[in-house]
């Protein structure tokens, strides 16, 4: 049977070649969203065939991760997936597998056929954008976001955007507390869990790889923005702006788009909507090139 361990920060080091290079472009498989939700998912990982088998929780159902190889090894992920199999009948587990990408849904529903139910939430699919359609605001498709840039520069014309460093990270923790205070949703527990992720993340920063911008307006941090990059796509797992500042939340994204164009990245992900209503409206504004799906099976 195979050893299900609980993944912790700590682990992650080790377990990093897994998600640098992934190809699916899913927020699922990166470093940053493990860090965040791997707490609150109670996720455990193991490893077989050279692949990565991550193990979570929600709402009381065991979902198991689609084997992750660092370098996209199918025949290794089949493998990998036969332990899996041969473990759920051991431990009489139902095998839920989740985050499946369009990539092996295929290889997927030949292998299991009419044995399957299969289920892909709108709510839970990522956006994927071209980084240089954040970098550049080209065209009519993107007029309002320059226009909220021009009057953000316009009314605060000495904001300054710069890259993270380590020696931002006690800055950008009081800014997220200032920003939970005024913004966060009073007693919401998903909030809350953000906010829980959002400080390991930092923590994380420099010895996990992460990536980040800060937005300061009179030596004030008025938006931060954290990420990595996993292959060729940046994924941004936090995005806050106090929104006082009009316009703040497309110019740090112009910003942080304009600075990450020159580190070998050709999209961006800026994960789900989780269902909210105002958020699916502001992700589709930026005119995704891609919503992924993540089938469960």
């Amino acid at each position: 049977m195979m050893k299900f361990l609980p993944l912790k920060p700590e682990d992650l080091p080790r377990l990093f070649p897994y998600f640098s290079q992934q190809a699916f472009r899913l927020s699922d498989y990166t470093v940053g969203f493990q860090i965040m939700w791997s707490l609150y998912a109670s996720t455990q990982y193991a490893e077989e065939e050279g692949c990565l088998i991550l193990r979570s929780n929600f709402g009381g159902r065991t979902r198991f991760n689609y084997p992750l190889s660092p370098t996209a090894d199918e025949a290794a992920e089949l493998r990998a997936l036969e332990h899996l199999e041969k473990h759920c009948v051991l431990e009489g587990t139902p095998l839920v597998l989740g985050a499946i990408p369009s990539e092996r849904l295929t290889t997927v529903t030949q292998r299991y056929g009419r044995n399957l139910t299969m289920t892909n939430p709108r709510t839970w699919r990522d956006y994927l954008y071209n980084i240089s359609d954040f970098a550049d605001y080209v065209g009519k498709r993107f007029s309002g976001q320059r226009n909220h840039v021009s009057k953000f520069r316009r009314n605060y014309p000495n904001a300054v955007f710069r890259l993270m460093t380590q020696a931002d990270i006690p800055a950008v923790k009081a800014f997220l507390e200032v920003y939970a205070e005024r913004q966060y949703a009073k007693n919401s527990f998903i909030a809350t869990e953000e906010l829980k992720g959002s400080f390991r993340l930092l923590d994380a920063f420099e010895s996990l790889q992460m990536v980040g911008g800060i937005l300061e307006e009179g030596g004030t941090v008025i938006a931060v923005t954290i990420g990595d990059i996993s292959g060729d796509t940046l994924v941004i797992h936090v995005e806050k702006a106090l929104v006082s500042y009009e316009g703040v939340y497309p110019t740090i994204a112009h910003e942080f788009a304009k600075a990450m164009r020159g580190f070998g990245v050709s999209y961006i992900n800026r994960e789900d909507d989780a269902g909210d209503c105002g958020l699916r409206k502001s992700k589709l504004q930026y005119n995704p090139i891609q919503i992924l799906d993540k089938y469960t099976i």
